[in-house]
């Protein structure tokens, strides 16, 4: 080593750190950023002084940066749990309309239940806004079918089934797989028992361009304007979310709304 090299690092203590295996500098490298950036984005911790248990400013809005969410891969990655604890909390609380969805499909991909939760429960009272954004439309098959199995989206189920109609035409095209295929396991979890008559035969004349959805589907939301009788089997497509419209038929529904 030259003469140069700083006492302590090389020459006058030992050379700890040449010895650390490289995960470990990764945690190292990561913590410190996810730490830096709660700070940055104007986030403090709670009283214990827990950078687990950070809380927002009163009246903030904080944007969750893209960079947590990629330090979220790498420390499920390299098995770092603390690092995934706190970049969870990190993303939870930094939330936007905008992100909200991508943080949703690192939660599906990794199987972060917690985060997927409370992603969820944001989307639930940001639907219609979320609906909209590029994220949403972005989303994998499995990170629909997360949204739309949700009661608590406040959204109508007609503007609802457009939203899923757009998701799968982007899809198609940058997977190149028809329409129908694309959203075969998303279209299971649209409630059309919840449209009007008149409702049922404008989705099937949009149907019928892009077979969207199955046609014993649209036939079983008939059976039940014909017989007013819920089914046991699929007793969940019968429920209304919690932005349904009420319409007059929502009253031979069994389960109440919620």
């Amino acid at each position: 080593m030259g003469s140069d090299t700083p006492p302590g690092l090389w020459r006058g203590g030992p050379p700890r750190l040449l010895f650390q295996p490289p995960h470990h500098f990764l945690a190292l490298g990561l913590c410190s950023h996810v730490r830096s950036s709660y700070y940055f984005w104007g986030l403090r911790p709670s009283p214990g002084g827990s950078l687990g248990s950070a809380r927002c400013p009163e009246g903030s809005h904080q944007q969750c940066p893209v960079q947590a969410l990629e330090v979220l891969t790498a420390a499920v990655e390299y098995g770092l749990t603390d690092l995934r604890k706190l970049c969870v909390d990190f993303i939870s609380r930094t939330l936007t309309v905008d992100m909200a969805c991508e943080a949703l499909q690192a939660a599906v991909t990794y199987g972060q239940n917690d985060l997927r939760q409370r992603c969820l429960a944001f989307i639930e009272l940001h639907t219609e806004e979320i609906l909209k954004t590029q994220g949403f439309r972005e989303l994998s098959d499995l990170g629909i079918v997360s949204i739309l199995q949700s009661d608590g989206l406040t959204i109508d189920e007609v503007p609802l089934i457009q939203a899923v109609r757009e998701w799968a035409c982007v899809s198609s095209v940058v997977l190149d797989v028809p329409v129908s295929v694309v959203a075969q396991d998303a279209v299971r979890e649209l409630r059309l028992v919840l449209l009007s008559p008149d409702e049922l035969t404008t989705l099937e004349r949009e149907n019928a361009k892009d077979d969207l959805i199955p046609e014993i589907q649209i036939v079983q939301a008939w059976k039940f304007h014909a017989l007013k009788k819920v089914s046991d089997s699929h007793a969940h497509h019968f429920q209304q979310r919690k932005g349904t419209l009420l319409r007059e038929h929502h009253h031979y529904l069994d389960t109440p709304t919620k």
